[in-house]
């Protein structure tokens, strides 16, 4: 629901007392619609630092500050890349629009300030379009009055209306303000139908003048939440909740951090599984090739009868058939040289072999590691994600957000690691031990693990590293067996399978991808899970 234009109003107020002559701070994303702009006064050293918040929710759109910690989430839009040029600038007017859910705020180049505008840019206007359902945000340089960034183009192109980059901005007809409106009917067209309800209730049972009730709204310094929707005042109604300006922000978001986790969270797994379709159409591709080559194998067959046959041969000859075998050749070439051409053949899918084999074994690691990190997401902690994304700069699959760190795939992974600390279960049979994802496992079981501890992974299939400590191992052997390979199981989304344990001098590292490891003598046994596993796990694993 769209603030009440009287709400607008009192949120702007607010903001021009207190936020003028601010300095803008590195501007931030922290929602999927709102973005914060950090200020701060230069003259005064002591006045804590305040965001500005401008939200774009179609359902709530808002502008307000808060003093909250916020979160910020990644954006790399042309959009936000642009909106960045108002670092450093001077925050020095903030107006409404008389009568309409219109706020510009002017930003100015200032010498004090560390300012980042460029191209001998004055500074900039930021016009704020709070209308329900369809807000905006516009950016027009100082130095052309033209608009060089905004959230949403408005319009067609054709049309005199139209909204859109190097274009002018027209600002809408002002209206009658509030206060200065005689009668209810007057008030109707200034106010949200559901204020202008309350104040018609509120004006008619507290037998109070319209001008009487008007002073009451104009001195409130507060807002009220009246059954879930932000009012401009109490109106009378017992149940009305008083809010301060300063907690809107909140009211609207109350679990920021939760919401800016989740959406990292949703760009980091499409970004996985992005990676996982690549790498999987790549060794399909070179499967097909090997197939390929693999019939091109009897091109030798081809060349030794074409020089076993050479009296048949005719000049001009486009196919000839021998021994049931019908070759076709170029009739420009001579017998012997169309024997030597499919000999050439023959070596190229010789060598394609060889590469290709080896490509596809390579490949096969990188969909293995792959398909890992997928099975493994949702059921990751906050920490382990921020891992996995580490993991994945680590080995080149992500871009590293570090100036100068080029994020190339490494051919051999950085074994100097820093231990990453794995996830741990104990029970009534012993600690177990496990990774959620490949720099845990890493650090588990080649810097952490004890030569004694037993390695416990799903045989044949990507997932997590398990150690079992030899608390209670020879007692509980196939109790804490068991639970480790049900634990392999649950990790990996499979409700059955072969196990295989050894001791974990046994587990040999391969240094192709991180987590990867070869098995020199182990043994197996055959689990699965049911619905009691399941539900036991889910509450368990965190």
């Amino acid at each position: 629901m769209a603030l009440d234009n009287l709400v607008i109003e009192k949120i702007v107020n607010k903001l021009n007392s207190e936020l003028l002559n601010s300095y803008v701070g590195e501007i931030i994303k922290i929602s999927q619609n709102d973005y914060s702009f950090p200020l701060h006064a230069l003259e005064s050293e002591t006045k804590k630092r305040t965001n500005l918040i401008i939200s774009m929710d179609n359902k709530n759109p808002l502008i307000t500050s808060t003093d909250e910690t916020l979160y910020k989430v990644n954006d790399n839009t042309p959009f936000f890349n642009v909106l960045k040029k108002i670092k450093g600038t001077k925050l020095t007017k903030i107006e409404k629009l008389k009568g309409e859910r219109i706020i510009t705020l002017t930003f100015m180049k200032d010498n004090r300030g560390d300012a980042l505008v460029i191209d001998d840019e004055v500074g900039y206007k930021l016009i704020v379009e709070l209308f329900g359902n369809h807000p905006n945000l516009v950016m027009i340089s100082m130095k052309t009055n033209l608009i060089v960034n905004i959230y949403k183009e408005k319009g067609d192109f054709l049309s005199e209306n139209f909204i859109g980059k190097n274009t002018p901005y027209v600002y809408c007809d002002e209206r009658k303000l509030f206060y200065d409106c005689e009668t209810l009917e007057e008030c109707q067209t200034y106010l949200s139908n559901k204020t202008f309800e309350y104040l018609s209730n509120y004006v008619n049972s507290s037998n109070k003048s319209l001008k009487e009730v008007q002073d009451e709204i104009f001195n409130s310094k507060v807002l009220y939440i009246i059954k879930n929707s932000i009012q401009p005042y109490h109106f009378g109604i017992e149940t009305a909740i008083p809010i301060e300006i300063d907690d809107l922000f909140k009211y609207f978001n109350a679990n920021q951090k939760q919401v800016a986790e989740s959406l990292k969270e949703e760009k980091l797994k499409k970004e996985l599984v992005r990676l996982n379709k690549t790498i999987h159409k790549k060794i399909k591709n070179l499967q097909e090739d090997l197939e390929k080559a693999k019939k091109n194998i009897i091109f030798k067959d081809y060349g030794i009868l074409l020089l076993n046959n050479q009296e048949l041969y005719k000049p001009n000859m486009e196919q000839i058939t021998l021994e049931n075998q019908t070759i076709k050749l170029d009739p420009s070439l001579s017998a012997v040289e169309n024997a030597s051409a499919y000999f050439k053949k023959y070596h190229k899918a010789k060598q394609a072999l060889i590469i290709l084999t080896e490509l596809i074994a390579k490949t096969e690691d990188e969909v293995s590691y792959l398909d890992n990190k997928l099975l493994n997401f949702d059921k990751a902690t906050p920490r382990d994600l921020m891992e996995l994304k580490e993991e994945l700069v680590l080995t080149g699959y992500l871009k590293s957000t570090k100036k100068n760190t080029k994020g190339k795939k490494s051919k051999k992974p950085n074994t100097n690691i820093k231990v990453y600390k794995p996830h741990q279960l104990d029970t009534d049979f012993g600690t177990i031990l496990f990774g959620m994802n490949d720099l845990q496992n890493e650090s588990l079981t080649f810097k952490i693990a004890n030569k004694e501890d037993i390695f416990v992974h799903i045989k044949d299939y990507p997932g997590a590293h398990i150690l079992i400590r030899r608390v209670d191992y020879n007692k509980n052997r196939k109790n804490i067996l068991e639970l480790a390979g049900k634990i392999a199981l649950f990790l990996s989304n499979v409700s059955s399978g072969e196990i295989q344990y050894c001791q974990i001098t046994k587990v040999k590292k391969r240094n192709v991808k991180l987590g990867l490891v070869t098995l020199r003598e182990y043994q197996t046994f055959f689990t699965k899970l049911d619905d009691k596993d399941l539900l036991y796990f889910k509450k368990a694993i965190k």
